[in-house]
């Protein structure tokens, strides 16, 4: 978690948000879809 923090730009509001549906992992590669950011109501 501490990596996708530092690395991935995120707040800690924003990680502490997600979900197992929010992130996709396949063989080499890795997504996280952030819903709520700096900014949504």
């Amino acid at each position: 978690m501490a990596t996708v923090l530092f690395y991935g730009g995120l707040r800690l509001a924003e990680l502490a948000a997600f979900d197992v549906v929010d992130v996709e992992v396949s063989a080499r590669r890795g997504r996280l879809n952030v819903r709520t950011g700096k900014g949504d109501a």
